[in-house]
């Protein structure tokens, strides 16, 4: 079994791919609230295995094709 701080949660732009931001654990859209419908339409989010160097250069990643890989294209 996976411990859930073993997991992130990506969430990113669906027309960027950019990683908009990440939590610890198996999360879902629901961590917007009541304004999880708004963000359907422009967030999506996968799972991967906690890395800790994805969390310290969040902005060198994109997701492509449901998997997050590394673009060191900076976005300014």
């Amino acid at each position: 079994m996976v411990n859930m701080e073993e997991i992130l949660t990506i969430f990113y732009n669906k027309r960027t791919k950019r990683v908009k931001f990440f939590c610890s654990g198996k999360q879902t859209l629901d961590v917007y609230g009541d304004e999880k419908e708004d963000y359907e339409g422009i967030i999506d989010f996968i799972y991967v295995p906690y890395d800790p160097f994805i969390t310290a250069n969040k902005d060198y990643y994109k997701v492509e094709n449901g998997k997050l890989i590394l673009d060191r294209e900076e976005v300014e």
